[in-house]
Parts: C-alpha cells; structure tokens; sequence
C-alpha cells in the first residue's frame, strides 16, 4: 500500500510541475499546483492499489478453495473404487 502511495504521489508532483511549466506559471503556483495533485493522486492510488489487492486476495482465496475442493473430490472418489 505505501508504495501505491508514493508512486502516486511522485507521479502526481512531477505531471504538476510539468503542467505548471508548460503553461507558463509562476513558481508559487506551480508548487501549489503540483502539491495537490500529489496529495491527490497519491490519495488515488493508495485506494486503488486497495481494491486491486483485495480482488488478488479473493482471487488467490478462490482458487485455494477450488483446489481443495477438487482434491477433497479425488480422494473421495478413489476410496469408493477401493
């Protein structure tokens, strides 16, 4: 999750600073430019990066469950046979 966090919020500083310049901006602006779309893109990203390792876990849960679950299926059909 930080790094979801840090990777937005340097993404977000580094495309306000290249707005701010290439419109022309004075520092100030700039800056303050740049800082809020840091705090919200990395805002952004941190609960993305939640949802996305939320849905990997149930994911990888699923697929455990599904294996067990075929496992439990095989032993049980291979003691019928015995």
């Amino acid at each position: 999750m930080k790094m979801f966090l840090l990777t937005g919020t340097g993404i977000g500083f580094l495309l306000g600073i290249g707005l701010g310049l290439i419109t022309r901006s004075d520092w100030p602006t700039i800056f303050l430019h740049a800082t809020v779309a840091a705090v919200g893109l990395g805002l952004l990203m941190r609960w993305w990066g939640g949802v996305c390792l939320r849905g990997l876990r149930a994911s990888l849960e699923q697929r455990r469950m599904a294996e067990i679950a075929a496992r439990q299926k095989s032993q049980s059909t291979t003691g019928q046979k015995k």
